[in-house]
């Protein structure tokens, strides 16, 4: 699947690109003034093969799981906050249900890997791949099957979106230790040292902060990740599994 899944995602059309960028220079504002959205836009006029997209049917994915380097003490708070957060999200009671609700934005909350049972939730997603992740200053944080797994899961994920007619998707996640983890993987698509890419994270202190930088490198250390794979996918698969 994955493998299928990449061989057709084709980039968007130059002269699409060209022709929407065109189109911003018709409009009352100074060129480029929008920053950022304005690049948005202009891609999403490139996907969309038009100079007026439409965005009426929106959705987030909000992807819950936990991540076994939190016993490394990388948080500010214990891992029982994630199953918390699901449930505060599906009650509309985060953040991003505040901020997608004046956008008229749907939520999907997913686990895909929550430590808890959460059989008593509405409206979850239930894709449980693994019950939190190993800790990976130890060894590696899942099996490669699992984290084939989980990208397959989120194939279908925006397959789903698509056929119920989302025309524009965002995915968001949420996990205690998530910043270590993905920390990690930054660290290794970058090249850059960990002390480069480590932030305090939220309600961290230095010691913490410390402690976090020392877990991503023991973690690169002993599973000794490598941009080896020959596929797309495989690298993907390969990041997880070892992370």
């Amino acid at each position: 699947m994955i493998d299928e899944t990449v061989y057709h995602i084709t980039p968007p059309s130059p002269d699409w690109l060209e022709r929407a960028a065109a189109r911003q220079l018709q409009l009352t504002k100074p060129p480029g003034s929008l920053g950022v959205p304005e690049a948005v836009a202009n891609r999403l006029a490139a996907i969309r093969q038009t100079l007026s997209p439409s965005v009426a049917r929106q959705r987030i994915y909000v992807v819950a799981g936990d991540h076994g380097a939190v016993a490394e003490g990388v948080s500010a708070y214990p891992r029982e906050v994630t199953a918390q957060m699901v449930y505060n999200f599906l009650r509309g009671g985060a953040a991003i249900n505040v901020m997608a609700r004046h956008g008229g934005i749907e939520v999907n909350v997913v686990d895909a890997g929550v430590d808890a049972d959460l059989d008593d939730a509405p409206g979850l997603i239930r894709a449980k791949v693994i019950r939190g992740t190993a800790n990976f200053t130890r060894g590696p944080a899942m099996t490669r099957d699992q984290a084939i797994q989980s990208v397959e899961i989120e194939i279908e994920l925006a397959r789903t979106a698509a056929a119920d007619g989302i025309e524009l998707l965002g995915i968001g996640e949420m996990g205690i230790g998530n910043t270590t983890a993905a920390s990690a993987i930054t660290a290794i698509l970058t090249g850059a040292a960990p002390e480069a890419v480590i932030g305090y994270g939220a309600g961290v202190d230095e010691a913490g902060l410390q402690r976090k930088i020392g877990a991503v490198k023991r973690a690169l250390e002993i599973n000794r990740p490598t941009l080896a794979a020959k596929s797309r996918w495989s690298r993907m698969a390969a990041f997880a599994a070892q992370l």
